[in-house]
């Protein structure tokens, strides 16, 4: 007999029965992974006894890893307790694909001091849950990780914190995919969302376009399954995200004709796994500016309805003026119409003044008042648009002067008021404030060929009377006027509105399509 056969035989055993944890009894493969480990520590000691080669014993473990089929997590774990010794952890991951057993091995180390102590195949979740974040994973690894209990990661991406529509939607997507998934968020912007985030996400990153060095080292630690960069004014990490070969779904929000660095936007584009777009009108400009985008994958899916984070609706008491309204429409029926966003020219408030004089001009038998909600209306010191606001308001002798009140967090009450919602902007993909409106049945008179909303308003023979011309005020005050003479209609209205949209504002549907994109992804780049 020879010296290693003598040796062999006084190699230790084991037991291949690990206990049963709560109430779970193990089955075939769990036995078949122990009989695996065991093999392995078996191995592990007999490489010491005889010196085999390191070729000799990498190529044994993957035969025998090729066999059982073992799940990376529980091999790693069940052989680091039956031996402390580096090189079995790092052949048992190159072996099976683990690219990063180095990090893997610092983990097992602190684990083995520790947590290894529970006898329990479940023991240490924690630490099974970093080797899964280190390391480049197969396809199946997965799926036994969240048979452990271990959730994966993704990445949100979002250009600013700030009370917008963009970070207001990144935030909603946090919320939503917290539930499955350990979120991580990249903001590249400061705003007074920032705690909101940092409430929700497993971690939040910090990362500035003027930043030369590594910010990530999360992204180096951990395996993402995939990103989600949230409008355009993130695309900038699609270039880190794929340097750290993370997958990613682009949303894109805005028209690409009025993107600045529009070269910038076409190589986003071109180095995105999957591109969504919120409209139908979005993906055609888009296409109009990056014509190679018509030959490649893209989809389009309108945002669901956003959740307001606290912080944002705990916002100083709504003005008087509110109040004031509310006490006209109870006594004199008084009509409202509103209009919300930035004072810019892009958002068309001078489109919602002219067509504010042509209704008051049109209806004589009923007061209507034109409200407009945003930031932004300064006459005093902003003198290239608030002025020529505040001028026409005076020029044009209006019966009930138009309304500008500030932002609000919380525009509820301001629903419950309006009769219509005029969305006069010459350009705007599909803003938040439109697909509120919509939920609580506000009727929308809106341009065609300017908005996603239009073109979800022509797809119902009700709403779509609401959709005119291409700033055609003329036009939209006489839809108004109608609908201010015409209860019964503008009833009607209400109710086809709130039931189309619905339908196409779930967000628990739109983040579940974002993940089944982001799946996919994450499914083609193992292959």
């Amino acid at each position: 007999m020879s010296l290693s056969e003598n040796r062999s035989e006084r190699l230790p055993t084991y037991d291949a029965h690990p206990p049963s944890v709560e109430g779970i009894s193990p089955n075939a493969e769990l036995i078949s992974l122990i009989q695996l480990a065991t093999w392995l520590t078996r191995a592990s000691v007999l490489y010491r006894m005889t010196r085999k080669s390191q070729e000799w014993r990498e190529r044994k473990i993957h035969q025998r890893a090729l066999k059982y089929g073992a799940p990376v997590a529980f091999a790693v774990w069940w052989s680091t307790k039956m031996s402390e010794e580096a090189l079995i952890w790092k052949l048992l991951c190159r072996s099976l694909g683990l690219q990063r057993w180095h990090i893997i091995v610092e983990i097992l180390n602190d684990w083995a001091r520790g947590a290894i102590v529970q006898k329990s195949y479940l023991a240490a979740p924690e630490a099974i849950g970093q080797i899964a974040k280190a390391e480049m994973c197969t396809a199946a690894t997965p799926i036994v990780l969240r048979s452990l209990g271990v959730r994966e990661s993704v990445l949100v991406v979002v250009h600013e914190t700030s009370r917008t529509g963009a970070p207001i939607l990144a935030w909603n997507l946090v919320e939503g995919l917290r539930k499955q998934y350990d979120v991580v968020t990249v903001r590249m912007g400061d705003g007074p969302l920032t705690p909101e985030f940092e409430s929700i996400s497993s971690e939040v990153i910090e990362w500035r376009r003027d930043s030369r060095s590594k910010p990530y080292g999360s992204l180096a630690k951990r395996k993402f399954k995939y990103a989600i960069v949230n409008s355009c004014e993130s695309r900038e990490f699609i270039e880190v995200c794929r340097k750290y070969s993370i997958p990613t779904v682009f949303l894109m929000h805005e028209f690409a004709s009025y993107v600045y660095a529009i070269d910038s936007l076409r190589a986003a584009f071109d180095a995105s796994t999957e591109v969504v777009f919120s409209s139908t009108i979005i993906e055609r400009d888009a296409i109009r500016a990056h014509p190679s985008l018509a030959g490649r994958k893209r989809h389009v899916l309108p945002q669901g309805r956003c959740v307001i984070p606290a912080s944002y609706s705990q916002q100083p008491p709504k003005p008087k003026v509110l109040e004031e309204l509310k006490r006209a429409k109870s006594s004199s029926n008084v009509f409202i119409v509103i209009g919300a966003g930035s004072v810019q020219f892009r958002k068309g408030v001078d489109l919602f003044l002219q067509t504010a004089a042509s209704v008051q001009r049109e209806i004589q038998s009923r007061d209507v008042q034109f409200v407009w909600i945003g930031k932004g209306y300064n006459p005093d010191t902003d003198k290239q648009y608030s002025v020529y606001l505040k001028e026409h308001i005076l020029r044009a002798k209006f019966r009930l002067a138009p309304i500008f009140l500030d932002e609000l967090g919380d525009l509820s009450d301001v629903y419950s008021l309006a009769d219509v919602l005029m969305l006069s902007s010459r350009l705007d993909p599909l803003p938040n404030v439109a697909i509120d409106a919509a939920m609580e049945g506000v009727p929308i008179v809106c341009f065609d060929d300017a908005s996603g909303m239009a073109d979800i308003l022509l797809e119902n023979r009700n709403t779509a009377d609401g959709v005119v011309n291409y700033c055609d005020t003329a036009e939209a005050a006489r839809v108004i006027s109608r609908l201010a003479a015409n209860d019964s209609e503008r009833l009607r209205m209400s109710d086809s509105i709130r039931a189309l949209a619905e339908v196409a504002f779930d967000m628990k549907k739109y983040i579940a399509q974002l993940d089944e994109l982001g799946s996919y992804a994450s499914q083609q780049a193992a292959v």
